[in-house]
Formats: structure tokens, C-alpha cells, sequence
């Protein structure tokens, strides 16, 4: 009898463990084909449609899009729309002119994070911190605003909150500072 509950708890242990490789190595698998997401990005960024920027560098173009698009809706502001509603607004309008460029992008970083997050017997603070190991700092910024349009808001910026996806952003890369008081201070550590 005790051999055979020995064995039985042995088998156990090994399903657990398989399981747990399993989701390991879903999640660099995950990590790889967004890394091919990045890569396959590309924007024109002339009316001729000559030049471009691809892969990481499109994020550096998507975020100075956004930042223009940002001071055009605080110029053109009314006054009873709130700093939330003006980041939304910039957002949106970046959303209509480039979405269908980027926006599954932000769906596949959600679906990684929330993978790693409904996932059992890993360490997900280490696999959530080894996905944003992976983000530049454009990438990283405009994580930060999409989490604040009504587009992140609901269900990627608790996840960002959670695990810490915006750490490496200084309060001085920001658009403005006090945005960063829009989120939990998780979102930072």
C-alpha cells in the first residue's frame, strides 16, 4: 500500500511538473511570435510612401504620432474634458489613422500578460518582467497611454498595475509628469 500511494504522489509530482514545462514553454513561444509581431510592423512616413519605419523604430514613430496628437486635442480642448478624456481623444485619433497597423499588437502583449497571469506553477512576476524586458522605451510609452485610452483601461491597465509593465518609464518621458499618477505606483516597480 505504500509503495502504491508513493507512486501515485510520484506521478503527480511529474503531471505537475510537465504542466508547468508546458506553460513555460508556451510563454517564450508566445514571446518569440511577438517578437515577430514587432518585426512585421511598418509605417510610411511620407506622403510618397518612400520611406518607412519598421519594427522597433515604427513604435518611435507611432509614439511622436501620438504626442502630436496629444497637444492638437490640448489646443483644440474643451473645457469640461479632463486629462483622461484628452490622453482617450489622442488615442483614438492615432487608433482610426493607425490602428489596423498596431492595434494587434497591444491585443497579443494583453493575451501574453494575461496568459502568464492565468497561468498555474510558474513564476509569473519573472515571466511578466522577461516580456517587458523585451519592450523599448516607445513600446513601453505607448503601452502607458493605450492603458489610459478607454481601449486598455478596463482590462490591460489592471495587469500593467499588477506586474510592474511600466517600469523603466521616468516620470520625465512622459508626455506630461503627472500622468504617472494616473495608475497604481505598481505599475512602476
Amino acid at each position: 500500500m505504500f509503495s502504491v500511494e508513493n507512486q501515485r504522489h510520484a506521478n503527480q509530482e511529474n503531471g505537475n511538473l510537465s504542466r508547468s514545462q508546458s506553460v513555460q514553454n508556451t510563454i517564450i513561444k508566445l514571446i518569440e511570435f511577438h517578437h515577430g509581431i514587432v518585426n512585421s510592423i511598418k509605417f510610411s512616413i511620407n506622403l510618397k510612401k518612400t520611406e518607412f519605419r519598421e519594427g522597433r523604430l515604427a513604435f518611435e514613430f507611432l509614439y511622436e504620432n501620438y504626442y502630436r496628437s496629444f497637444y492638437k486635442e490640448v489646443a483644440n480642448q474643451n473645457s469640461h474634458l479632463n486629462e483622461t478624456q484628452i490622453i482617450d481623444n489622442a488615442f483614438s485619433k492615432l487608433y482610426q489613422k493607425k490602428g489596423s497597423q498596431f492595434g494587434f499588437y497591444f491585443r497579443n502583449l494583453y493575451y501574453v500578460i494575461l496568459y502568464i497571469d492565468e497561468s498555474h506553477g510558474i513564476d509569473k512576476m519573472f515571466y511578466t518582467r522577461l516580456v517587458r524586458a523585451q519592450l523599448s522605451k516607445s513600446e513601453l510609452l505607448l503601452l502607458m497611454y493605450n492603458c489610459l485610452s478607454n481601449r486598455g483601461n478596463e482590462f490591460f491597465k489592471p495587469l500593467v498595475e499588477k506586474y510592474g509593465l511600466l517600469k523603466g518609464i521616468d516620470r520625465h518621458e512622459m508626455i506630461k509628469p503627472d500622468h504617472k499618477d494616473l495608475f497604481q505606483p505598481s505599475a512602476f516597480i
